[in-house]
């Protein structure tokens, strides 16, 4: 059995790519460990490749790159199964041990088989699809992009339904998975893990609930998606704020570069959460992600000087105060260079960067990423679940 393009599709999503001028080129995420580089969807580079690809491969140099990996990693995922699979089961299964590796399933249990394995071996599919969660650690911690990957597995598996998951829709995920099983504690027990782990509270049970029964019958998916993109053909996508004194750093000219690619895309609108930013706002996004993520997770995001900062927190974390910590940080990116730490900190009437929220672009990802990938005036582009959000980098003429 074969990955079929809707699992290629998933893993595309989550695994991401960093283009610039059209070309993919060498990246190290977030959950990547130190010294490992990925180029594409998520291969990951030898030493050779690393001089021979530094300066970036084209689009179709990575997706033949990315076609030998998967098929690479989902090689044994039949013989080790045991068991007849839906191609849903094995798309999902496909994803799993591509991020994983193509090991996780026999020796991820301390160096031995997984009771994922063991149930599926004897059949005992939504017991196996359940264990699916548990795998969301980067570097000995909880990460949220992660579990949200197991989420879009997990549901697949169980029901073939093929959905990105977010901040905003990831409680509406679990019920999903929850009344797709027969164990009808499954609900509690993912959201229960996500509360624990993440430190976040559900919504209301109301948003939570589902679809009513007497709601009018759906459309179906391929017509919806056909009427979406005739209605952004026609239309200007409308780009919003989350604050909305973000919107003074962006020039017209960015805001219609950005437009031209999302109406290639098909998209209708998106919300920027972040733009340029201050020593001070650098410090306090830095603090607020190392209290959340971890310094593991927040070393991999920054380069030599970003990390000094880092390594200023976990210095003074604990014997100062969180003011005072945040203080120290700000002195510290001023010394270095603003810019040397982030490109959020550019100046913006040379660089614009915005960070896009992922929810609008999630179902036409590949689309987006495309439409950049061919705007020579974006010069880089990164994307979840390396990156917080997708993350567009605009020079100034």
């Amino acid at each position: 059995m074969q990955t079929s393009a809707k699992g290629l599709n998933l893993i595309r999503h989550y695994e991401g790519i960093v283009t610039k001028n059209g070309l993919a080129i060498p990246y190290q995420g977030a959950a990547d460990p130190p010294g490992v580089m990925t180029i594409g969807w998520g291969h990951k580079m030898s030493a050779q490749e690393k001089i021979s690809m530094k300066n970036g491969i084209t689009l179709a140099a990575a997706e033949e790159l990315f076609e030998k990996d998967v098929a690479s990693h989902s090689s044994k995922i039949t013989a080790d199964a045991g068991v007849l699979l839906t191609q849903d089961q094995f798309d999902a299964l496909s994803s799993f041990v591509y991020n994983l590796g193509k090991f996780i399933l026999t020796t991820g249990n301390s160096g031995g088989q997984t009771t994922l394995l063991k149930e599926l071996k004897a059949s005992k599919y939504e017991a196996a699809a359940l264990q699916m969660h548990l795998f969301c650690n980067s570097d000995g911690h909880f990460t949220a992009g992660l579990f949200y990957r197991r989420l879009t597995e997990t549901l697949m598996f169980l029901t073939g339904e093929l959905k990105f998951v977010t901040d905003k829709n990831c409680w509406d995920v679990m019920h999903s998975i929850g009344n797709a099983c027969a164990d009808k504690t499954a609900e509690a027990k993912l959201v229960n893990f996500y509360k624990t782990k993440s430190g976040k509270k559900p919504p209301a049970k109301a948003a939570v609930a589902g679809v009513s029964a007497k709601a009018a019958a759906p459309v179906k998916p391929e017509a919806a998606a056909k009427a979406a993109r005739a209605a952004a053909a026609g239309a200007t996508p409308q780009v919003k704020f989350a604050k909305p004194q973000d919107a003074a750093s962006v020039s017209t000219y960015s805001l219609d570069v950005l437009k031209s690619v999302l109406k290639t895309a098909g998209i209708t609108s998106v919300i920027i959460t972040s733009t340029q930013r201050t020593a001070k706002d650098q410090a306090r996004v830095m603090y607020e992600n190392l209290v959340k993520h971890g310094t593991a997770s927040q070393r991999a995001l920054y380069g030599p000087n970003g990390d000094k900062v880092v390594d200023l927190y976990a210095k003074l974390t604990g014997k100062k105060t969180p003011t005072e910590v945040k203080a120290e940080m700000e002195k510290l990116i001023l010394s270095l260079g603003p810019e040397k730490v982030s490109k959020h900190c550019a100046d913006p009437k040379k660089l614009n960067v915005l960070d896009i929220d992922p929810a609008a672009i999630a179902p036409r990802s590949q689309a987006f990423i495309k439409a950049v990938s061919n705007e020579k005036k974006i010069s880089r582009l990164l994307l979840p679940p390396n990156d917080p959000a997708y993350h567009v980098e605009i020079p100034q003429p």
